[in-house]
């Protein structure tokens, strides 16, 4: 989803450091003058759930930082980083090919 995309970008663009929920919750939302719907946190974190099942089933791992709701922050396993691009750059060839067998 979009939103997956959007929570992705986030931790991408970390490399590796931890990232609250607060700013997941900007970066989905970000472009909404109110911030998004009152349960926005509990959007992002079921788009979490999913992106982390997803990544999961390509050995790329999203870790939780920290304890309790206020703290926990969110990152990509610095170990996978490397993983995670050709993931990227595997699905790009496959959406690519699904399109051109859409228009053929």
């Amino acid at each position: 989803s979009i939103q997956q995309k959007l929570i992705l970008d986030q931790l991408r663009h970390t490399r590796g450091s931890p990232i609250s929920m607060e700013r997941l919750v900007f970066a989905v939302y970000a472009d909404r003058y109110d911030g998004g719907p009152d349960f926005a946190n509990g959007v992002v974190r079921v788009q979490l759930v999913r992106l982390r099942r997803y990544l999961a089933a390509r050995d790329v791992s999203i870790l939780t930082i920290g304890r309790g709701r206020g703290a926990q922050g969110y990152m990509l396993d610095p170990a996978h980083l490397d993983r995670l691009e050709q993931v990227l750059v595997d699905d790009k060839h496959n959406a690519i090919a699904m399109a051109r067998a859409r228009v053929a």
